[in-house]
């Protein structure tokens, strides 16, 4: 589970019972949020991995992120 589409929501990716297949799982509630995936924030991407391999406790960004945030101040990562 994790946002892979970087639309602020998570989606959860299932195999299939003979690992031929991941399917995708997602919310279908309309949103005019955009951003880079969260999986490009490192923090998050740790909280992914401990989430998916250890205990199963929530992800947190490095960033704020609630209903007033201001979508102009959110850092972009640097990629390289």
């Amino acid at each position: 589970m994790a946002d892979i589409f970087g639309d602020w929501r998570e989606e959860l990716l299932v195999r299939t019972a003979d690992s031929s297949a991941i399917r995708i799982y997602l919310g279908t509630e309309l949103t005019d949020r955009k951003l880079y995936t969260l999986m490009h924030d490192p923090q998050y991407r740790v909280g992914v991995a401990w989430q998916n391999v250890a205990y199963n406790q929530p992800c947190y960004p490095s960033f704020y992120f609630a209903s007033d945030l201001d979508w102009s101040k959110v850092p972009i990562p640097r990629l390289s």
